[in-house]
């Protein structure tokens, strides 16, 4: 099978994976009552309600241009840092298998010349940090919330492994590095296995600037910023749609949106697997299924109309600096 026919078969599957988890859940809400009780002319404070959504893509800007200089040396303004951020966000809720994150290994090339090994690095770090800050919020929130005594001793654990290996991810990358040679030497051809070790080996250089104990510091203070400035967002929708929940259920309850619809299973527009995270997390904190389900609809729509929006400005940003870039230069011309 080849592996195009693999990608086919990858976005079907998780095509009919979201469809019938729409279809299911579409059964569990009286759509008709849930319009009739919307608040008048919510509408417009729900997309208004997307500048903290903004809000939160600008702070990941952020954290890139300082990772970038540490990690890679490379100088990538907050402007266009913003760019690659937004363009990110949009193709991976629009496209299937996480298609952003190629999608940014690529333009960070094209438009700063980071090297791809550089870019894959600080955007392993980046995700590793939002994976811990996501857990170690949990974990605070599990606090304020009535929850089982199980649930609150996993969240806790987790949180732990997330803050001690994001404390020494130098470390755990080397064991990585070894790991995956020994894999790639017994799996691979020894031509592509020597290969896979260069890259890897190039990736391993950048973090073994990771020793510098600021970098997993900061990452994972601004990836609790981040979460927060998240929660506030999903918190407002939820207001507005006079759901009464706390911010810390709203923080757990959140916390399925950002996991499920990560997995290399989502379909176009993560239609279906978002919604799934945020009913399975509110139901968790003890939101009743019905308006779970409802507010999640509307939340993931609010979200892409605002990530359309930005993405497409961004895009022709990076579209345009591509253009001039490749413009010869009237001297040149000359």
């Amino acid at each position: 099978m080849s592996p195009r026919t693999k990608k086919v078969i990858a976005v079907l599957v998780g095509a009919a994976f979201s469809a019938g988890l729409l279809y299911l859940m579409a059964t569990f809400v009286d759509w008709r009552a849930f319009r009739d009780g919307l608040p008048p002319g919510v509408g417009g404070p729900l997309v208004l309600s997307g500048g903290i959504y903004i809000v939160t893509l600008a702070i990941r800007a952020v954290r890139f241009t300082v990772l970038f200089r540490w990690l890679s040396e490379a100088r990538v303004p907050l402007l266009p840092s913003f760019d690659l951020v937004v363009v990110n966000n949009l193709l991976n809720h629009l496209m299937p298998l996480r298609a952003g994150e190629l999608a940014f290994l690529s333009l960070a090339r094209a438009r700063h010349q980071v090297a791809v090994t550089d870019s894959a690095a600080v955007l392993l770090v980046a995700r590793i940090g939002d994976l811990t800050g996501l857990l170690a919020g949990m974990a605070v929130a599990a606090l304020f919330i009535t929850l089982a005594v199980e649930v609150k001793a996993v969240l806790f654990a987790s949180a732990l492994v997330g803050v001690i290996a994001l404390w020494r991810l130098d470390l755990f990358a080397r064991w990585g590095q070894k790991l995956a040679a020994a894999a790639a030497g017994k799996l691979l051809p020894a031509a592509v296995a020597q290969r896979l070790d260069g890259v890897w080996a190039k990736m391993i250089a950048v973090a073994g600037r990771l020793e510098d104990r600021r970098v997993a510091l900061f990452n994972f203070v601004v990836s609790l910023l981040i979460w927060a400035t998240n929660t506030v967002f999903f918190w407002t929708v939820m207001t507005l749609l006079e759901i009464p929940v706390s911010f810390a259920q709203v923080f757990i309850g959140g916390s399925g949106a950002a996991i499920l619809p990560s997995l290399p299973i989502n379909a176009i527009g993560s239609l279906g697997t978002l919604e799934a995270g945020w009913t399975a997390g509110l139901t968790l904190v003890g939101l009743d299924m019905e308006r779970a389900t409802a507010s999640g609809f509307v939340m993931h729509g609010t979200v892409l109309f605002v990530s359309v929006v930005v993405g497409l400005y961004a895009g022709v940003r990076l579209w345009w600096a591509l253009v001039r870039r490749k413009a010869p230069s009237p001297d040149a011309a000359g």
